[in-house]
């Protein structure tokens, strides 16, 4: 069914017909040039239109309450059963060119001198222009144009303000203001392409239509306002990529902060863990210490006991994992000795003195020293500082790691160093291979180094070649993870299977989400398996250092891989994917640094993809 759109959004006709009819047939949102009443405009002979004064007239021929089924109602709508079609109350009323009794005041050619795309006109040819403007009022929140709809005339915002917004998935994004006096749609106008935003009126706005076909007719007429309207097609043009390559840095952003949250939780949750346990130990050492005191343990027996407790720590540094196993056959006879001497909870001691090696003996020497009054205490003491040199380690093993993280991060980022840096290539790989961690580990990727360590640095824009790795090798994972989704669903897994593809070249799966695919590939790695194998390799060839980075996966389709470079083209499901990320890859490598990137894939088995970055080797090398 048709539908009406305030902003003037194409009204779709059962024949295809919208715009002005030259024949005098009815038009869709423009004005009857043979004398037929028209829908949002009027038509030649004065007729009145349904969406100008209000008064609903039927269009020629149309005299019946019961519209022909396909025929384009009063009201702009569709008739597809032949039902009375009624007027849409809901739907712009105009002034209508040439009429003083509309809605509202009829647009004047002071009005239209306001707007800068008419400024290099006289008034004998502004009033061209006037003489096929017809004006209303819009309320504040109703939309002006749809992303997808093509206009079917150009807006002239005479009073008020409009927010432009980015439509991504369900999810909104303001990108732009236009604020009256100002022209709307006229780019899209005449290219005959869409808006690509939304937009909403801020507050009540006074709004004059120029229908397409005319608009086109009088810009070509006065090529002072087509050459208006093409200045601005570059600056529009550079904001939109513009923004988009904002948002494809910040989705890389977005994949590294991921990855070091992912990355950073677990020893995170060590150390607070192991910071806990140690602030227990300690209290249990300050405990000891009251309790020797109490028990009138002399300096002399306290030097002894320090020795003896030295002697254990020795041994325990020098013990291996095989001492581990004998540790496990002696305490259940230190613990029988223990519960012999009245040691509270000897279950718990146990177990820390055996794995050091304390032995029988060595506990009898230790409470003959003591005394019974200070042999638990002593133990207590002895077992706690054991516990707490092991927990250091732990506490140390963790914030080294996460220093590492953190460290990869800043070298992945390039942050204290300049913007041009002189680097291994290696370097920027493994740190992106830190980076993206968190989506490799547990996930039954295998990735293979082949790297050619005789390279030279090179002279790059260091965070910007990074961010070309992050995209190579997140496309390689992702190829990876739905390819055996795609498989797993089709219960080939373990086949080489080709998956059904979509139309747009994405395997068909019953759950095409991303983090379904990627609970499927953790699934089969926790089992053991192995779903695909990325193989980073470098090399020098004549005067380049030559990238390739490989996976098995399904390969690219031939039905898209000639347009897999094209900026805003993806593959990827609404709300996954910018189609920036291999655009914004070759004007790195390409623009950037002049390189070359290049793509070698297949779809037949052995399926894979090889994208191969070349950058020029320094002069000498």
């Amino acid at each position: 069914m048709g539908e009406w759109s305030a902003y003037g959004g194409r009204i779709r006709a059962v024949d295809g017909t919208a715009g002005a009819g030259a024949d005098g047939s009815a038009s869709v949102g423009g004005d009857g040039a043979g004398g037929a009443a028209s829908i949002g405009g009027a038509g030649a002979d004065g007729a009145t239109s349904a969406a100008g004064s209000g008064a609903p007239v039927a269009s020629a021929g149309a005299a019946a309450d019961v519209a022909a089924p396909g025929s384009v109602g009063p009201d702009g709508r569709i008739c597809e059963d032949g039902s009375r079609s009624h007027p849409d109350l809901s739907a712009p009323r105009w002034t209508l060119p040439g009429s003083t009794d509309g809605p509202v005041a009829p647009v004047t050619l002071e009005e239209l001198r306001a707007i800068d795309l008419f400024d290099d006109l006289d008034d004998e040819e502004l009033g061209r222009f006037l003489a096929v403007a017809k004006v209303r009022e819009a309320p504040k929140g109703e939309r002006l144009a749809e992303p997808d709809g093509v206009p079917i005339g150009v807006q002239l915002l005479l009073r008020g303000s409009a927010q432009s917004y980015r439509l991504e998935g369900d999810r909104t994004e303001p990108v732009g203001r236009q604020r009256a006096p100002t022209w709307m749609g006229a780019i899209a106008v005449l290219s005959d392409a869409p808006v690509g935003v939304r937009m909403v009126a801020e507050e009540p706005c006074r709004i004059a239509m120029i229908h397409g076909e005319k608009f086109r007719k009088l810009a070509f007429a006065f090529p002072a306002v087509h050459r208006r309207v093409m200045q601005q097609v570059a600056p529009v043009m550079s904001r939109i990529t513009a923004m988009e390559q904002d948002r494809e840095r910040l989705a890389s952003l977005g994949t590294m902060a991921a990855g070091l949250a992912h990355e950073l939780n677990n020893p995170a949750a060590a150390a607070q863990s192991t910071a806990a346990q140690l602030a227990d130990t300690l209290e249990v050492i300050t405990g000891a210490f009251g309790a020797f005191v109490e028990s009138g343990v002399e300096r002399e027996q306290a030097a002894q006991l320090v020795a003896l407790q030295r002697e254990v720590a020795a041994a325990a540094e020098g013990r291996t994992a095989l001492d581990g196993l004998d540790a496990a056959d002696a305490e259940d006879e230190l613990q029988d000795v223990l519960e012999d001497l009245g040691v509270p909870e000897p279950w718990v001691l146990a177990e820390e003195l055996a794995s050091a090696g304390v032995d029988a003996e060595w506990v009898g020497r230790l409470a003959e020293l003591a005394g019974p009054a200070a042999t638990g205490p002593a133990l207590k003491w002895v077992a706690a500082t054991l516990s707490a040199r092991g927990l250091v380690a732990e506490l140390q093993e963790s914030t080294r790691r996460m220093s590492s993280l953190v460290g990869s991060v800043k070298s992945y980022a390039y942050l204290d160093r300049g913007d041009l840096v002189e680097v291994d290539l290696h370097e920027g790989l493994e740190t992106t291979l830190a980076v993206l961690a968190h989506k490799l580990k547990g996930k039954g990727i295998a990735v293979v180094r082949d790297y050619d360590r005789s390279l030279p640095k090179l002279t790059i824009h260091g965070s910007e070649m990074n961010q070309v790795w992050t995209n190579l090798l997140h496309n390689a994972i992702q190829a990876l993870v739905e390819h055996h989704a795609a498989q797993k669903a089709a219960g080939t897994a373990a086949a080489p299977a080709v998956p059904e593809r979509g139309p747009t070249g994405r395997p068909v799966t019953p759950t095409s989400g991303l983090r379904a695919a990627f609970a499927a590939a953790a699934a089969t790695a926790e089992a053991g398996g192995i779903i695909g194998t990325i193989t980073i390799r470098t090399r020098r060839e004549e005067s380049c250092a030559v990238v390739e980075i490989t996976d098995d996966g399904p390969g690219i389709p031939p039905d898209v891989r000639d347009r897999i470079f094209d900026a805003f083209f993806t593959t990827k499901e609404v709300g996954e994917g910018t189609g920036l990320g291999l655009a914004t890859v070759r004007r790195i490598v390409a623009d950037r640094h002049g390189g070359s990137l290049a793509v070698d894939t297949t779809v037949e088995p052995p399926t894979g993809t090889t994208f191969t970055v070349r950058l020029a080797l320094p002069h000498g090398d």
